[in-house]
């Protein structure tokens, strides 16, 4: 019998199998690796997309919350400078106030005294005595001279036993600023 020796041919159709296997694969893997990559860009891309919308939608809340922090503080603010505007002008009547009082007790004669001074909205009363009329009418014409006074009417007058006058006085105030806050 004849010994053939097929081993070189053998070895080289695995060879060329080989090749055309390596060659097949090698195709393959550039196949997948271009539709894959594009893809994992587009992921990527798509991840860093979604980071920004977040990062966004958290800026955008975080300005919410900033801005109607900034609306409260802007109420308040407000309201602080009201009360503050309602302050100054209770302080600013009160020192007119204050002015009047101490102008007052230089207005009246010697011989006459205050029992009560009673002060509305409009009108200020004050009732007192003294000796004379003169001294009365005298105290009526200087309080007319005062600065919140406007008018000043004799009110009820009455002489007990003992020829004192006990008096009233009705005086229509002008409008100080900011008095109807």
């Amino acid at each position: 019998m004849v010994w053939v020796n097929f081993l070189p041919w053998r070895r080289r159709r695995q060879c060329r199998q080989l090749r055309r296997d390596g060659l097949l694969i090698a195709a393959l893997l550039a196949i997948f690796l271009a539709t894959a990559l594009p893809l994992a860009q587009q992921q990527a891309l798509s991840e860093r997309q979604q980071l920004r919308v977040q990062w966004r939608q958290e800026t955008n809340k975080q300005l919410d919350r900033l801005k109607a922090r900034l609306g409260r503080l802007e109420q308040q603010r407000d309201t602080l400078r009201r009360e503050l505007a309602i302050s100054v002008g209770r302080q600013e009547r009160l020192r007119a106030w204050y002015a009047f009082t101490q102008e007052l007790a230089g207005t009246m004669p010697a011989a006459l005294w205050l029992r009560e001074i009673n002060k509305s909205t409009e009108e200020l009363t004050i009732t007192g005595f003294c000796l004379q009329l003169a001294d009365l009418e005298a105290f009526r014409q200087r309080l007319q001279r005062l600065a919140p006074l406007q008018q000043v009417k004799t009110g009820r007058l009455s002489r007990d036993e003992k020829k004192i006058i006990h008096f009233s006085l009705f005086a229509t105030l002008a409008a100080l600023e900011g008095e109807h806050e």
